[in-house]
């Protein structure tokens, strides 16, 4: 079974995304310190805060846009911490 087949059969069991210990520094200024979140296939979550919360900057780790400082990112099981936008989009397992 292929890396990509594996992902969508555990799909329902395995978390879709999973964030360990992510932070993001811009010089001096922390803003993100150690996030931890873990979402299953299937589930919402609302990411809710003041304005320079740290949401934005929060996706744009996810998404590649700014990579993170330090910590990992999975999506399905496959570190992606360190794979440009477009790689990302490309692991997309439906």
């Amino acid at each position: 079974m292929s890396e990509s087949a594996h992902r969508i059969a555990h799909a329902n069991a395995a978390h879709a995304l999973i964030l360990e210990g992510v932070s993001r520094h811009f010089g001096a200024l922390v803003a993100l310190d150690a996030i931890d979140l873990r979402i299953r296939a299937g589930e919402r979550r609302a990411v809710l805060g003041a304005n320079g919360a740290g949401k934005t900057t929060l996706f744009n780790c996810i998404t590649g846009d700014f990579p993170p400082t330090s910590g990992r990112i999975l999506f399905y099981g496959e570190e992606i911490t360190r794979f440009a936008p477009h790689e990302r989009i490309r692991r997309n397992p439906r």
